[in-house]
């Protein structure tokens, strides 16, 4: 099943997707402050380097196949109601 959803913006990372969950997840930006995409096993450091970067004048929509230990997080830097928008499709 695939299912849309928002998530708000915030300083530290939040967990978006789980791939134990979801197969494929899909992002687009929905604020003027960039939005940091971090995939990996684990939630990262906030001062990481290793992340994709979204804006909304350039890379504003990234649609990502996960395996099932992979997990993505975001990140504005700045608290904002709606930071990004997005699907997730069930593994199931």
């Amino acid at each position: 099943m695939t299912n849309t959803f928002r998530v708000a913006g915030a300083t530290d990372y939040q967990l978006v997707a789980d791939g134990a969950n979801y197969a494929r997840v899909g992002l687009q930006v929905n604020t003027v402050y960039p939005v940091s995409v971090f995939i990996g096993m684990a939630a990262p450091a906030n001062d990481t380097e290793d992340f994709i970067l979204m804006t909304p004048d350039r890379t504003r929509e990234i649609v990502v196949n996960l395996a099932a230990t992979d997990k993505v997080y975001i990140r504005t830097g700045t608290a904002t109601g709606v930071a990004a928008r997005g699907f997730r499709e069930s593994r199931t």
